[in-house]
């Protein structure tokens, strides 16, 4: 599945159609182009869902950002359920994350560092999750890092939205603690949680 994340980015039929085509031409996999949910992904207008997806677009995401703008977001979900399409919203408040380079907690703050505090991805994905059940819409929480970001998806689950998540594999690997002596690689984003979130999260995933 090709991330509408590309420059350009994938936010037209023309380019879905573009990347099918190509795909089922030369490569040796299956090429799925993903769209962007907004144009440019810059959050600010939504994309054409509807014939996007007839182009062949298997699912909607504004990549890694967030869509900031709850009226946007509402609006694209609406859209997206008249067409059965999936969503995919990463669930990050940046208010709350911007220019962090680790979760926050005692660790952080005995290396100096800012830190990026759970809230920033519960709150994001309350919304999320209450937007995709007043509308309707097919939700993926995309890259959920925490134990309570799973239990609410279940809670979710249980009262009929249509929410499915995933998971970044480094964190079913590593914790915040692997970060270490500021190792400079391990700056990723939703960052590396607690312990207790990683075990919380292989369970989910079993």
């Amino acid at each position: 599945v090709v991330s509408p994340g590309t420059e350009p980015v994938i936010d037209s039929v023309a380019l879905v159609d573009f990347i099918k085509r190509r795909g089922d031409g030369v490569a040796k996999v299956k090429v799925h182009p993903a769209a962007g949910l907004t144009i440019g992904l810059d959050g600010q207008k939504m994309s054409e869902i509807g014939l996007i997806k007839e182009a062949g677009a298997v699912f909607f995401s504004n990549g890694d950002r967030p869509v900031e703008d709850a009226g946007v977001l509402r609006r694209a979900m609406q859209y997206a359920s008249s067409f059965d399409a999936l969503v995919a919203s990463r669930p990050d408040t940046p208010a709350l994350s911007r220019n962090t380079v680790m979760t926050a907690g005692a660790f952080a703050a005995r290396l100096g560092l800012r830190g990026a505090p759970p809230e920033a991805e519960w709150i994001a994905l309350e919304r999320d999750l209450m937007l995709a059940e007043t509308t309707g819409a097919r939700l993926l929480a995309d890259c959920i890092s925490t134990g309570r970001s799973l239990k609410a998806v279940e809670r979710a689950r249980k009262s009929g939205v249509k929410v499915a998540c995933s998971v970044a594999a480094y964190s079913l690997f590593f914790n915040e603690l692997d970060v270490g002596d500021y190792l400079t690689y391990c700056k990723v984003q939703p960052p590396f949680r607690a312990e207790a979130d990683r075990l919380a999260l292989i369970d989910g995933l079993k």
